[in-house]
């Protein structure tokens, strides 16, 4: 069994979007595209924002990118005009916000100049801005791309993806460190996609959903399971990649899971071990990443679900568990998809053994997990060593590590169904040469109940360090300098309660910093009711939106009331009736045709709900 480290690399730009229509398969996003690069400048900022050969050049790694995304279906070929005058100042667009005036401006300029823009699939609009910034607007699914002081493609490039159709690719980022708990769409941040945050990096391709969107990977290399068991998928991010690319998982009648592999990223050990795992919605064009290890500092470079873990969405029934890797072609993956209550499912019992408690640098110390399973399920087993190394596929492992300090080594087994097991040792590393003395940190050793059960997966916190509770509830926190800590606990759905002090002051190895849990009601649904826009009394609009777990939307109701009467779209009646309102995203609007007499002193409210039956809270239009 192979053990991995992870690496770490990161961009930052400032990209702004123009909403124009969503992205769709079609001779838009396929064939030999034809590019007008417009360069111009200003009677009071003049000079060439980029020269000639490097945009020639840029296109050129332009041009690889679209082609290896879209299995050669997709290509650039780009044209550059001189540098053409613009006919207002520098100033004057700033005062416009560089909005489309530039942009038809320039294209005039260019007939000018002899190149017609009409005859080019796509064009680009780029200058300098003196105020330092660098940034792009691009057109989503339509022509119209501006750029100032770009000279790397790296925004180029996903400009163009926006001109082809696609959003951006996000992260979701729990509040309580869970993969779906209540949190934030962090909205440029999927590192792996040229879309979100991996812009720059040639095997940053975009997303397995967004290639299906633009007809880059067929409906026919899409699999939707419909039965429970193990299904294959090949890597998408190779020009001539073929056959099952993704799974489609239904998570509800809104909501879909894409399960994507990729085999290029190979200076990251997460994803070249494991699948990432994106959400998307029916009804419009979104794919958010999800991180499999939420709550690290890695900010989803260690997102992937590697083999021998288990993702459970309990509210959707569902267990998705990556088993092993092959090495056929460009490689391929194994995922085994389970849906189901599996109520008189039980859990593993694992204990873990290691063939020493200390260690040296350098030095291997090896691992075995012993484990059953009551039901006979096969057992799927990962490895965590403390250091970012990890392993997965077997009940043995070993390890090295490059320096002194207390390290965690966690073994989690799955049997696939939601049933996981969880054991941890320490392992003290010290220096090979004797005479050179470790000064080891301080431990802070704690349990976490509820209702007297222990309670497994709780992320704990002290300072910077962190760890999980195993099966027994138990925790132990290492390498901790002496000092006052801010001790806390977090799990999606309970809440804790710490019977000393939450401030523990370590001055040296301290135990029994339990936690007690309380489970929290489950998170209700939201709606908002936009304001009111003059003249447009009988137009109700607002949006809605459940979390990550929740079930998903079922149905948004309004209730227009005018003293003791309520509207049903026909007249008025004593008895309170809800107006039912269709979604799309999640947005609503609801239009009527209330007579002018009878349109004054209405209160209008509205609340959603999922479907599990939990309601939100009502609103009311301000």
């Amino acid at each position: 069994m192979n053990h991995f480290r992870m690496g770490m690399r990161g961009l930052l730009w400032l990209m702004l979007l123009v909403f124009v229509r969503p992205c769709f398969a079609s001779k838009w996003t396929e064939g030999a595209k034809t590019v007008l690069y417009i360069r111009v400048d200003f009677p009071d900022y003049e000079g060439e924002p980029i020269s000639e050969e490097e945009v020639v050049e840029g296109f050129k790694d332009a041009n690889q990118f679209f082609m290896d995304n879209s299995n050669g279906r997709t290509s650039l070929k780009v044209t550059v005009t001189p540098v053409l005058r613009q006919p207002e100042t520098l100033e004057y667009y700033r005062g416009t916000n560089y909005n489309e005036e530039i942009i038809n401006d320039a294209r005039d300029a260019a007939r000018g100049a002899g190149f017609d823009t009409d005859k080019y699939d796509l064009d680009i609009v780029s200058f300098r801005r003196n105020d330092g910034s660098v940034g792009g607007v691009g057109a989503i699914g339509g022509k119209g791309l501006r750029l100032f002081s770009e000279k790397s493609m790296r925004i180029t490039v996903h400009e163009l993806g926006h001109n082809f159709g696609l959003p951006h690719s996000g992260l979701w980022i729990s509040n309580d460190g869970s993969i779906l708990g209540e949190g934030r769409l962090d909205e440029y941040s999927n590192p792996f996609d040229w879309m979100g945050g991996g812009g720059g990096i040639m095997t940053s391709h975009f997303n397995a959903r967004f290639k299906n969107l633009l007809g880059w990977i067929p409906d026919a290399d899409i699999v939707t399971p419909t039965t429970n068991g193990m299904y294959h998928i090949n890597a998408h991010d190779f020009r001539d990649a073929q056959g099952v690319r993704a799974l489609k998982i239904a998570r509800n009648g809104d909501t879909n899971y894409w399960i994507e592999y990729r085999q290029c990223i190979t200076d990251q050990a997460y994803p070249m071990n494991g699948v990432q795992i994106l959400q998307g919605h029916n009804n419009n064009n979104d794919a958010t990443l999800l991180d499999m290890t939420p709550g690290s500092p890695h900010a989803g470079w260690d997102g992937s679900l590697v083999v021998g873990r288990t993702f459970s969405d309990w509210e959707a029934g569902l267990h998705i568990t990556t088993v092993n890797k092959d090495d056929t072609g460009h490689g391929g993956i194994n995922v085994l998809v389970n849906r189901g209550e599996f109520a008189d499912n039980q859990p593993p019992q694992l204990t873990l053994r290691a063939s020493a408690p200390t260690s040296t640098i350098g030095a291997v110390t090896s691992f075995t997990a012993v484990a059953t399973d009551p039901d006979g399920d096969a057992l799927h087993y990962s490895w965590d060593f403390g250091d970012g190394a990890f392993a997965g596929g077997s009940a043995t492992a070993s390890e090295t590590w490059p320096g002194v300090g207390d390290y965690i080594v966690r073994c989690t087994v799955s049997d696939g169904k939601g049933g996981t097991a969880n054991a941890s040792v320490i392992i003290r590393v010290k220096f090979a040469i004797s005479t050179l003395k470790m000064l080891p940190g301080l431990q802070v050793k704690g349990r976490i109940t509820c209702g007297g059960a222990p309670l497994q997966d709780v992320r704990v916190q002290a300072g910077e360090q962190q760890a999980l509770t195993d099966s027994d509830g138990t925790y132990t926190l290492v390498n901790l300098p002496p000092g006052l800590y801010q001790v806390s606990a977090s799990k999606m759905g309970y809440e804790f309660k710490l019977p000393v002090p939450r401030s523990v002051s370590v001055k040296a190895d301290t135990k029994a910093v339990d936690f007690e849990a309380l489970a929290q009601e489950k998170a209700k649904p939201q709606i908002h009711i936009f304001p009111a826009t003059a003249g447009k009394a009988m137009e109700i609009e607002g949006d809605a939106w459940d979390n990550p777990n929740g079930s998903g939307i079922a149905r948004v109701e309004i209730f227009i009331q005018r003293g003791e009467d309520y509207w049903t779209g026909n007249g008025w009646v004593k008895a309170r009736t809800p107006l039912i309102v269709p979604l799309s995203g999640v947005k609503w609007r609801y239009a009527t045709n209330i007579p002018a007499e009878q349109a004054d002193n209405l209160q209008i409210s509205a609340s959603s709900t999922d479907r599990a039956g939990n309601s939100s809270d009502v609103a009311t239009r301000p």
